[in-house]
């Protein structure tokens, strides 16, 4: 594992071109054309999410942050996603420090910027459609790397915490957070908003993957942010504590 932060390489075909970074804490695995991660490694080789193409929730629905959603019509920043749903990537920095990316959808109306760090990664939304903006960010994955409902929990930023298995929907209070725990390795992922717009959050299990979003109902698919500006923030903790998450996630900005 890098002692600070270094991109790898590729893997896969480089169409679609899929940028391997690692950190102390986890490897991130970019999918360039896509605009989302595609896995998420922990120190013991499990991913977090484990997206690959078909099978629905076994593969193809998974991702970070899965942001734009318009059903038929399509959408960006999903691993998979290619040509009209595509996007493109830039590699801004390169450093010990941070690896910085910016990807614009395939339209042009969408952009951010993904910003790498050694114990997290930030997502800042610089650019949405004018003319419909709404988007939500998502995490469809596998805690711990593998979808265990009754063993892993949903901690939330108010102190509540929840098996998997049971769903909930919430409008959480600014910094919102959230983490995915796996108790048994004592790691979580968190996931934080700057949310500078209240709104609905939302969890659900969807077998064999979690269902979790800022600025989304479980019922619907309607996406409930619309703040240009917003941050976003993902990473692993080494531990599956309350309190050591948060202060974690307090030690972001």
């Amino acid at each position: 594992m890098a002692e600070r932060v270094r991109i790898r390489g590729t893997v896969g075909d480089t169409d679609p071109e899929t940028l391997v970074i690692e950190t102390p804490t986890a490897t991130y695995h970019y999918d360039m054309e896509g605009g989302g991660f595609s896995s998420l490694v922990d120190r013991d080789g499990r991913d977090w999410i484990g997206y690959r193409p078909g099978d629905g929730p076994a593969g193809e629905y998974r991702g970070i942050p899965n942001m734009v959603f318009r059903g038929d019509a399509g959408g960006f920043f999903h691993p998979g996603h290619t040509g009209d749903m595509g996007s493109a990537t830039q590699l801004v920095v390169d450093s010990p420090e941070a690896v910085t990316l910016k990807t614009t959808s395939a339209n042009g109306l969408w952009q951010v910027q993904w910003d790498i760090c050694p114990g997290h990664a930030r997502m800042r939304v610089l650019r949405a459609n004018p003319d419909d903006g709404a988007y939500w960010f998502l995490y469809e994955g596998t805690p711990g790397g593998a979808f265990e409902p009754e063993r892993s929990l949903c901690v939330r930023c108010t102190g509540e915490s929840t098996p998997l298995s049971e769903p909930w929907e919430a409008d959480l209070p600014s910094p919102a957070w959230v983490a995915f725990t796996d108790a048994e390795r004592r790691r979580s992922l968190f996931l934080c908003s700057e949310k500078r717009s209240r709104g609905p959050d939302m969890y659900k299990p969807m077998a064999p993957m979690t269902v979790f979003g800022f600025g989304r109902r479980i019922k619907g698919v309607r996406p409930h942010i619309t703040d240009v500006g917003n941050a976003f923030y993902i990473g692993l903790v080494e531990s599956a504590e309350y309190a050591a998450v948060a202060r974690t996630v307090s030690a972001l900005r």
